[in-house]
């Protein structure tokens, strides 16, 4: 199901940068944490999610109206 309005624009969870990569990266992290770590100003967290397999496509579109 795709997310959307407010689950599109939350802010990425808190944390430092490390943290946030591992858990974009992890296997069991939540969807909607999944799609807020897409909004992290750290280029290195949306690219972990770029390569987590169970990431849904809404998330690539919240890092292309972001960039």
């Amino acid at each position: 199901m795709p997310a959307t309005g407010a689950a599109l624009l939350a802010p990425p969870p808190a944390g430092t940068e490390a943290a946030r990569v591992r858990l974009g990266a992890a296997p069991d992290t939540a969807l909607d944490i999944l799609r807020s770590l897409a909004n992290d100003p750290a280029v290195t967290v949306p690219a972990a999610l770029a390569l987590h397999p169970a990431a849904p496509g809404d998330i690539d579109l919240a890092r292309a109206r972001a960039a």
